[in-house]
């Protein structure tokens, strides 16, 4: 019997588990060393996993961005319902979930909802993580893959117990075919996701490392007003991890490897941020 990943994943509640989390075999590799080879192929990057452990942000980092994503949550509230608007104010990040039903959680966290403002990434943009990134990959640009007009960093928040707050089991690569996103000429892509309020094995990024080198048959459908994917293909037997590192700790994975956001057993909301790196 398959796992169902058009909602719930891994969550105690449904006998599923949780799966084994990564272990050393991606630690960080030095910057110059960070595809290990010659071949800077996005699809090659990762080797055999597909996937590596990348630097960690400081903490005073980490709350930083918490900081930024609040300010944008409240933004968000403010054009919703003003009235409420302290509701978010008052509460910290990870307990947004004690307010959300106050507010039309779909509209608040629709996909324009989540992606910073230009001046939040310039700021993300200048943290230590990307000094890693500039001498592991020389010159880079981080994707705007929605055309908003500047580099995109986006949001996610996953409340406890809310399977509708996680995606299907995807490629992000897929993204880019039904979008028909196109890759700038002479650049690869680099996916980079990051924990920043985060609870270790309850909550955090499940991936398939290995996945990445073969092509997969899917389909698309629409799950509300999201676009949700439907494997082609057995999914029971492969072998999931949960990156369950702390809070600040990049996951740099290839655009080609299956991945999904686990639900989250917590009781804290799971936030996240994703950016796609153009090297």
């Amino acid at each position: 019997m398959q796992k169902d990943f058009s909602s719930a994943v891994f969550d105690n509640s449904n006998g599923a588990g949780t799966p084994k989390a990564f272990g050393d075999e991606i630690s960080m590799l030095p910057p110059r060393e960070i595809f290990r080879s010659d071949q800077r192929d996005e699809r090659l990057f990762g080797g055999e996993l597909g996937c590596r452990q990348g630097p960690r942000l400081r903490d005073d980092e980490v709350t930083r961005i918490r900081e930024l994503i609040k300010e944008r949550l409240v933004y968000n509230a403010g054009n919703l319902n003003r009235k409420e608007v302290d509701l978010i104010s008052n509460c910290s990040l990870d307990q947004y979930h004690t307010v959300s039903s106050h507010f039309d959680h779909q509209k608040m966290l629709c996909k324009a909802g989540r992606i910073l403002s230009k001046e939040a990434v310039e700021e993300i943009r200048s943290m230590s993580i990307f000094d890693y990134f500039k001498e592991g990959l020389g010159s880079f640009d981080l994707a705007d893959e929605d055309n908003v007009g500047h580099e995109q960093v986006c949001f996610r928040v996953v409340r406890p117990n809310m399977k509708e707050d996680v995606g299907s089991l995807h490629c992000d690569s897929w993204f880019w075919d039904y979008y028909n996103w196109p890759t700038p000429a002479g650049q690869n892509r680099l996916k980079v996701w990051v924990p920043i309020c985060v609870d270790a094995g309850k909550n955090g990024l499940i991936a398939v490392p290995g996945s990445h080198t073969e092509d997969r048959l899917y389909q698309t459908k629409l799950a509300g007003h999201k676009i949700a994917f439907e494997p082609g293909f057995d999914i029971s037997n492969l072998d999931y991890r949960l990156f369950d590192r702390p809070a600040g700790t990049t996951f740099l994975f290839n655009y080609f490897m299956l991945h999904v956001g686990a639900a989250n057993i917590s009781a804290t909301t799971r936030v996240s941020i994703e950016f796609t790196v153009l090297y």
